[in-house]
This record gives structure tokens, C-alpha cells and sequence, in this order.
């Protein structure tokens, strides 16, 4: 019919337009190509089939509205999911209005470990308080999640005043786990290697860490 001979050549070229622009790559050509169709609309005649039709008209319009809304609201659902996602995975958001918290990991220097060996002594101990804490103390384990779960090494020069330290922090109610060596590598089986306190609040285990010094 005369209508829909009238829609096939008003609206090719706008269907070709976009069907170029929607490859992930277009071409030159096809970039310049599409530039000379906009400029040769003739825009009185492309939008004429749609006014003499009222209710077409009214229906794109409708369809347009809704989505827009569904795409707002389906990126606004993406941004949350994409958030909660890196909380679970472990990247939290940082929340700086929670209160601060930290965990420290104290190394004995006399028992002459190397750097390497003291780093895998420290990530043994930081390991055992996280998993004692998803059990005991979830709430604070998050509290120090939201803030940037900052871990602090220090040192000590002696396996008394490891647990010392380590009874004063339980008196206190934090969680204190001492790693045991296996004895494989550097140094004698049994040898309590490093402490780990927390996480818990900052002001709390600064009074019981607060004297020792960086390792």
C-alpha cells in the first residue's frame, strides 16, 4: 500500500543508521555514509507519517518512557549488586563514620627468623584470628572490614613477654591467637613465632601494644 510504502522509504535509512552504529566497531565509511543521510533528512517528511497517526505517535512516546525508567532502574540495581558483590568478595566499601579498628601481629626477633619466614608466621596468625572471630565476634570483624581492616606488625624480644601480652589482651576480651612452629625450616618445633591481637578497637589494644615498637 501507498502507507507503507511511505514508511519503508521514510524510515530506512534511520533503521540502516542504527543497525551500523550498534557493530562495536563501525567503519569510516559507514560513519561518514550515515553523516550524509542525517544531513540529507528532510525533516518535515520524516516526521509526517507519525503526527497524521496520532495513536502510533502516543505508543512510541509510551514505549520510550518505559524504558527509560526500566533502564534507570535496572542500573541503579547494578550498581548495588556490584557493590554488595565487592563486600563479599573482599573489597568492602570503607566507612569512615564506623569507629576505627585494627588487628596487630607481634614477631619475636630472638628466635632470628628471616623476612620471609616472619611473613609467613604473620599471615599464619592473622588467618587463625580472622576465622576464631566469624565465630565469636562477627560484629567487631566487620566493624574492622568497614574501616579498612588495617593490620599493624610489631615486635617483642621474647617468648614471656609474648604471653604476657597475650593474657592481657584475653583479659580484655580480645582475641589472641600465638602461632606454633612446625619446626621444618629455621628454627626449633614448638616455637611460639608471632601473636596476633584483634581486630578490636584502636584505643583498647594501643594500651596493651602501645609501648612496642614497629617490626
Amino acid at each position: 500500500s501507498l502507507l507503507s510504502i511511505k514508511k519503508k522509504t521514510v524510515w530506512s535509512p534511520v533503521t540502516n543508521i542504527f543497525h551500523g552504529l550498534a557493530q562495536e566497531k563501525p567503519s569510516q565509511k559507514h560513519l561518514l555514509r550515515t553523516t550524509k543521510i542525517i544531513m540529507s533528512f528532510q525533516y518535515p517528511s520524516l516526521l509526517s507519517p507519525i503526527m497524521e497517526y496520532p495513536f502510533t505517535f502516543v505508543q512510541f512516546i509510551s514505549a520510550t518512557a518505559v524504558a527509560f525508567i526500566a533502564g534507570y532502574f535496572l542500573a541503579k540495581a547494578t550498581v548495588e549488586k556490584t557493590s554488595s558483590e565487592n563486600s563479599i568478595s573482599g573489597y568492602p566499601i570503607i566507612n569512615r563514620s564506623a569507629s576505627e579498628h585494627k588487628m596487630v601481629l607481634v614477631v619475636r626477633t630472638d628466635l632470628g627468623m628471616t623476612k620471609g619466614k616472619a611473613a609467613a608466621q604473620c599471615a599464619h596468625a592473622a588467618l587463625a584470628n580472622f576465622k576464631v572471630m566469624q565465630k565469636t565476634n562477627p560484629e567487631m570483624l566487620s566493624e574492622w572490614e568497614e574501616t579498612g581492616h588495617a593490620k599493624i606488625t610489631l615486635k617483642c624480644d621474647s617468648e614471656d613477654q609474648m604471653l604476657a601480652l597475650r593474657n592481657q589482651a584475653r583479659t580484655m576480651g580480645l582475641c589472641a591467637m600465638s602461632i606454633q612452629d612446625a619446626g621444618r625450616t629455621q628454627i626449633a618445633a614448638g616455637s611460639r613465632t608471632v601473636l596476633a591481637i584483634g581486630p578490636g578497637p584502636v584505643k583498647i589494644i594501643n594500651d596493651i601494644t602501645g609501648h612496642l615498637k614497629l617490626y
